[in-house]
């Protein structure tokens, strides 16, 4: 889905997003194991990386899109599917 739209779609449900959600988004080696390949390529050492499957929050306005996404989430963290999460968190030393 194009960037634009999406915005107008969450502006609309989630009104409280303007101003906060506005930047252009590039997913570019974005899933946790390029995380860790890039972080590793560029000299970091002892490199991991948490993810967090959470995302529902964003649907609490209009409440069966968020099960849906509810469901979603918890299927893709019990079954440890680490390119599906929410978000990744890396620690690494230099």
């Amino acid at each position: 889905m194009p960037f634009d739209l999406a915005k107008r779609i969450l502006h609309t449900i989630l009104p409280e997003s303007r101003g906060v959600v506005e930047f252009d988004v590039h997913y570019d080696q974005g899933h946790p194991r390029a995380l860790e390949r890039v972080f590793t390529n560029a000299g970091f050492r002892e490199v991991t990386v948490e993810c967090t499957w959470d995302q529902a929050a964003y649907f609490h306005a209009f409440f069966p899109a968020f099960l849906l996404v509810l469901l979603y989430q918890r299927i893709a963290e019990v079954l440890r599917l680490r390119f599906l999460a929410s978000y990744a968190i890396v620690r690494a030393t230099r």
